[in-house]
């Protein structure tokens, strides 16, 4: 009897124990990149099976017995099956190791490192807005999920910025643009898409309590609007209390009071030497504008910056054009 309950345990640790080249049972990888190619054989000659986007999970079945260089990379091969039953053999610096019970902090990873080029396409944003978008809800902590959504939303900004206008009836492009059309808007004078201000905003005022909070305002201030002011002295203060205004109005004493306070110097220097050319504020919207100056200003008088006489003294001078 004991004879074979030893035999049995030896059986069994045997079944799972892999054979050189092979992976333990239940090892997991996930896709790191776009468009990664999964081939028939462990090199970049052989037939491709599949294209898999990123955060495929991965069943890891074996790997080569050595590394090889592609490109700046050295890594082994992996041959691996995927969710829908292919598989194949992928090149390692295109996939992670995952571990399920730490698949948050890996899903934020791989969009820090997607997020870290400044050149990307707009099949890579696109790619990236999609997988963080199927994973977003399995963060359980509110920073977590701040910190996905920001993601989220900062990967479509880029892949509107990259898609291609003059082929956007076609597909995928089209597509993507019905599916994404609450978060991005088309603006005429520039001539491409852009997400929509009010996306990160919203973002922030769910989040604002969160130490998150300040940078994705930060993020929200600094996008462009669309449309185009021109020399109009009141469509560029409304657009200058929409952005750096609007930061100052939530973080008067912020990380980025500085930078916000010198874009507003900056712009009401531009716009009083465009006032010295143009025509009075009309009458029916002298009210509204006024709102306006008194909402920047309110802003700038929280702050404790040093250059705050200066940009009152300026908000001052714009006062003056109003009422004239």
């Amino acid at each position: 009897m004991v004879q074979s309950l030893v035999t049995a345990c030896v059986c069994l640790a045997c079944a799972n124990t892999a054979s050189p080249g092979q992976a333990p049972l239940g090892k997991s990888r996930i896709t790191v990149a776009s468009g990664v190619r999964l081939r028939a054989m462990p090199n970049t000659t052989a037939e491709e099976v599949a294209k898999l986007g990123i955060g495929t999970l991965l069943q890891e079945l074996e790997s080569s017995a050595n590394k090889e260089r592609i490109g700046g990379a050295e890594d082994f091969w992996y041959r691996i099956s995927t969710p829908d039953g292919k598989t194949g053999w992928v090149f390692g610096s295109f996939t992670a190791p995952f571990d399920p019970n730490n698949r948050v902090a890996i899903y934020h990873r791989i969009a820090v490192e997607r997020l870290k080029g400044e050149q990307t396409s707009f099949t890579d944003m696109a790619d990236l807005a999609r997988f963080l978008s199927s994973v977003v809800a399995e963060a359980t902590q509110p920073e977590a999920t701040a910190e996905l959504e920001l993601a989220r939303l900062t990967a479509i900004k880029r892949a509107a910025e990259a898609l291609p206008t003059d082929k956007q009836e076609q597909p995928p492009y089209q597509a993507w643009i019905k599916a994404n059309d609450a978060l991005i808007v088309y603006s005429e004078p520039g001539g491409q898409w852009m997400i929509r201000a009010d996306a990160f905003w919203g973002l922030f005022k769910q989040y604002r309590a969160l130490s998150i909070g300040e940078r994705i305002a930060w993020e929200a201030a600094r996008l462009p609007l669309p449309g185009e002011c021109e020399d109009d002295p009141v469509c560029n203060l409304g657009y200058l209390n929409l952005t750096s205004g609007q930061y100052l109005h939530y973080y008067p004493r912020g990380v980025h009071a500085e930078e916000a306070m010198k874009e507003i110097i900056d712009s009401l220097t531009g716009i009083l030497e465009s006032i010295k050319s143009t025509e009075p504020v009309a009458a029916e919207y002298k009210a509204e504008v006024s709102k306006v100056s008194t909402a920047l200003r309110t802003a700038i008088q929280n702050t404790a910056s040093p250059s705050k006489a200066r940009a009152l003294e300026l908000l001052k001078s714009y006062e003056t054009y109003i009422r004239r």
